[in-house]
C-alpha cells in the first residue's frame, strides 16, 4: 500500500484579469526592498481549506466528497477589495488582498468544510476570513514602509472574479518558493470532473 502523503488543500481559482492586477501591485511592493516572498502571479488563490499532509487513498476519497459539496451551489461573484495584513502591525505575518463580505463563499466555505470533516481530517476550527495572500513577511526590514504602501490599497478595488468550481490543489514546497497543480477541479451543479 503506497503510504506517500500529498500536501494539499481546497481552494477557489482566480480570474486572470485579477491575478495580473494584483502582480503589478507586487511590483511596486518590491521597490519598497522589504524583505517579503512575493506570491506568483500563477499562485493567487482563494484558500477554503487546508488539509495538509495527505494519503493519496484520501485523495480519491475526496472527489466525491467535494462533488457532493458544491452539487447544489450556482456561479456566483466575488469582489477583491482592500488590503491588510495578518499579526501585529509591528510584526505583520501575511500580508492580503480582501474579498468583500459575501454569504456565497460562506455558505461554499460551510459546505465544503462539512463534507471533508466526514474523512475525519482536521480542519482549522479559527473563524474563516476570505482572503487571497499576496506576501509572506520573512524579517522586521523596512516594515514601516511596508505598512505605509499597504495603507494606500486599504479600500481598493481589484476587481471581481467568478466562483464556479472548486479545485483539489497539491502544493510542492520547493526553495523558490511552493508549486501548485490542480489534482481534481469541481464545477458547480454538475458535479463533474474537469481533470
Amino acid at each position: 500500500m503506497n503510504t506517500a502523503t500529498i500536501r494539499a488543500f481546497i481552494a477557489v481559482e482566480i480570474d486572470e484579469i485579477v491575478r495580473r492586477k494584483l502582480s503589478e501591485i507586487v511590483l511596486e511592493f518590491e521597490k519598497t526592498k522589504c524583505d517579503v516572498k512575493w506570491v506568483k502571479t500563477e499562485n493567487f488563490h482563494l484558500t477554503l481549506i487546508f488539509l495538509g499532509d495527505i494519503i493519496q487513498e484520501t485523495v480519491d476519497s475526496l472527489k466525491d466528497i467535494l462533488r457532493k459539496a458544491v452539487s447544489t451551489f450556482q456561479p456566483f461573484k466575488i469582489e477583491i477589495k482592500g488590503m491588510g495584513t495578518f499579526g501585529h502591525p509591528k510584526y505583520p505575518r501575511v500580508i492580503w488582498a480582501g474579498i468583500e463580505p459575501n454569504d456565497s463563499i460562506q455558505s461554499l466555505y460551510r459546505a465544503v468544510k462539512t463534507e471533508v470533516t466526514t474523512l475525519k481530517l482536521s480542519v482549522d476550527e479559527k473563524e474563516y476570513i476570505p482572503h487571497l495572500t499576496i506576501g509572506r513577511v520573512r524579517s522586521g526590514r523596512g516594515i514601516p514602509k511596508l505598512m505605509d504602501m499597504i495603507k494606500l490599497y486599504k479600500t481598493q478595488f481589484f476587481g471581481s472574479s467568478t466562483v464556479d468550481s472548486i479545485v483539489l490543489m497539491k502544493s510542492v514546497l520547493q526553495p523558490s518558493g511552493p508549486v501548485y497543480s490542480v489534482l481534481h477541479k469541481v464545477s458547480f451543479g454538475s458535479g463533474e470532473n474537469a481533470l
